[in-house]
């Protein structure tokens, strides 16, 4: 049994966390206005519809992408 709990983010949440509106990162998600070729926004999974960020990848997205400008 895995004893690490994943905490799940809503896109409103994540996007708090990274300093963005909910409207960017549905962008990126959908590959648009996406400022640089190749790179989008966090993870995320799709849980029966529900669109979910893990904590853990949207951290680690910040760390190395945060701080690049649209």
């Amino acid at each position: 049994m895995n004893s690490t709990a994943q905490i799940l983010l809503t896109t409103k949440e994540a996007a708090a966390m990274v300093g963005k509106s909910w409207c960017t990162l549905r962008n990126w998600r959908k590959g648009k206005k996406v400022w640089q070729p190749g790179l989008r926004g966090p993870k995320f999974n799709n849980i029966h519809g529900r669109i979910l960020y893990k904590e853990e990848d949207v951290l680690d997205w910040y760390q190395r992408f945060g701080r690049i400008e649209p």
